[in-house]
């Protein structure tokens, strides 16, 4: 009996095919409309406590969809390297949906310290 299934497929290949493709038509207007939402906040029940939590910090520190562009290059450090990526940021600025971006030329570096009275400063200066 497992043999005769088995070779069925070989023995009525017209029809294992004509009964494929009948399966696979209806199918192919389904994919059209197939979503796939990857975010976090669709995987949290509504009734949740800690959806509540995450989206305390949505609003706090905004989205959490990011998207990260690494650039390698052994002459990154030159002057005209560095100037077709700051194009490249200023490119992606434009983009209508993207909110922020992160870079090299915005970066700031955050120092602490304290003075002669024991009071702390901080001080914030560019990278570049």
């Amino acid at each position: 009996m497992i043999q005769a299934l088995f070779t069925l497929g070989l023995r009525q290949r017209r029809l294992i095919t004509i009964i494929v493709i009948a399966i696979t038509i209806p199918l192919l207007w389904g994919v059209t409309r197939l979503e796939i939402d990857t975010s976090f906040n669709s995987l949290i029940p509504a009734d949740e406590p800690e959806k509540l939590a995450y989206q305390s910090a949505m609003d706090h520190f905004g989205s959490d969809n990011k998207t990260i562009i690494y650039v390698r290059d052994k002459h990154l450090w030159t002057a005209e390297k560095l100037t077709r990526l700051d194009v490249l940021v200023r490119e992606l600025k434009e983009i209508t949906h993207v909110y922020r971006v992160n870079s090299l030329f915005n970066l700031r570096i955050i120092e602490g310290r304290k003075d002669q009275n024991n009071t702390p400063q901080i001080s914030s200066k560019p990278v570049l």
